[in-house]
């Protein structure tokens, strides 16, 4: 980063006003244009509420049905494994809708 001198800085300055940049700027100028320039941040989603709060109800219902088979007799260690490996996976978000289909059919299967 450039260390300015105060002199430097306050000549800067002074021909920051004179240009105005700001009265050119572009930019939406639309309700739908500056709609779009408002998820210009947005990358995956991966961090928002929603995500996250479906992520954690995914996550108790693995522990939760784990503990179930786990206390049944008559699972096999092969499906507890493929439960946790599944757990992993369903981390990406493209593997949630594939973890709860899963999951629907370990409960109906083995519970």
């Amino acid at each position: 980063m450039r260390n300015w001198t105060p002199k430097e800085r306050q000549r800067q300055r002074e021909l920051i006003i004179q240009h105005q940049p700001w009265t050119r700027s572009t930019g939406p100028k639309t309700a739908a244009g500056k709609q779009i320039c408002s998820r210009n941040a947005l990358k995956h989603g991966q961090r928002s509420a929603r995500y996250l709060q479906s992520q954690n109800k995914l996550r108790q219902t693995f522990i939760n049905l784990k503990s179930q088979i786990v206390n049944s007799n008559d699972c096999p260690d092969k499906v507890i494994n493929e439960l946790v490996e599944l757990h992993y996976k369903s981390r990406d978000i493209g593997d949630l809708a594939t973890a709860l289909r899963v999951l629907d059919l370990l409960q109906s299967l083995y519970l």
